[in-house]
């Protein structure tokens, strides 16, 4: 008696096999022991034929990994065939991770670096990574494994203010998970001014009082005033530092050269992103007598 059986398994087990004579019944089992001709885990073809093709549910056990489905073929003469399939099963979504430039909290660049990660059970076989919070088409893995890392170059949308990345992950399973992390973009330099004593154009001491106001549309988060004219950076020494605010308004002591003559001073503000003012302002002139 020439009898072939093969099964392959997702949702269902799907059954194939011939016979010179008909083919009655069939058995499943994650446990590799054939049943006995006449034991009751038989269940019978619905269409007993000597070519059988179909499909029937069956219930893995409730534990990630591989499972190996074990199944049999009984013929009217009482012969029977073995064969098996094997599937993973995956119970555990998968786990992923996003940091935008380093952990950074603000960019003054549209362009991003984001770090993107994920643990899975199973291969991670595909990702996308956007500012919607749902995912759309995933980008395939060329080589999937149970763990996922890469960097890739993310263009944040236009606009100054709060952009949330998301990282979508799938796995062989077709479990998903998503990731996200925040950035704020800032292209927008401060605006600064500054008078001295009040706008007062001769004082006859060298301590003064600076008068300096500005703006940003984030925040401003720090200013620098000198009697040098070179503009700094977000990281140039002599920065003070101030609780961020859109607008800033602070009067601050400032001691003059002491000698007689023209004395001029200059303002730099600085946001959370680093801006730094385009432009040194020349923040008064005073005359010691």
């Amino acid at each position: 008696l020439g009898v072939t059986g093969a099964a392959t398994l997702s949702s269902t087990a799907a059954i194939t096999g011939n016979s010179t004579t008909q083919l009655t019944h069939y058995s499943l089992s994650e446990t590799n022991s054939q049943p006995a001709v006449d034991s009751s885990l038989w269940n019978s073809i619905t269409t007993p034929s000597t070519t059988v093709s179909f499909n029937v549910d069956f219930s893995l056990s409730a534990a990630s990994g591989d499972h190996t489905v074990y199944g049999w073929l009984k013929s009217q003469s009482g012969r029977i065939v073995a064969f098996s399939g094997t599937i993973t099963l995956n119970l555990t979504d998968p786990t992923a991770g996003i940091t935008i430039n380093g952990g950074a909290t603000s960019t003054t660049s549209r362009t991003v670096s984001v770090d993107l990660s994920g643990l899975s059970p199973v291969n991670i076989t595909g990702y996308e990574v956007s500012e919607t919070a749902s995912p759309s088409s995933y980008t395939e893995i060329a080589s999937p494994s149970t763990s996922f890392a890469q960097t890739v170059s993310q263009t944040l949308s236009a606009g100054d203010g709060a952009k949330t990345v998301y990282l979508h992950l799938r796995d062989s399973a077709g479990r998903t998970v998503s990731a996200s992390a925040e950035i704020t973009l800032d292209t927008t330099l401060p605006t600064a001014t500054i008078k001295l004593n009040s706008g007062a154009k001769l004082t006859t001491g060298s301590s003064v009082t600076a008068n300096i106001t500005g703006t940003d549309n984030i925040g401003v988060t720090g200013y620098l005033i000198n009697s040098d004219s070179t503009i700094p950076t977000a990281t140039t020494s002599g920065w003070v530092a101030v609780t961020s605010t859109t607008s800033l308004s602070q009067d601050v002591a400032r001691t003059l050269a002491a000698s007689r003559g023209l004395k001029t001073q200059y303002l730099w503000l600085k946001d959370g992103a680093g801006n730094v003012s385009a432009i040194y302002k020349k923040v008064g002139d005073l005359v010691l007598p």
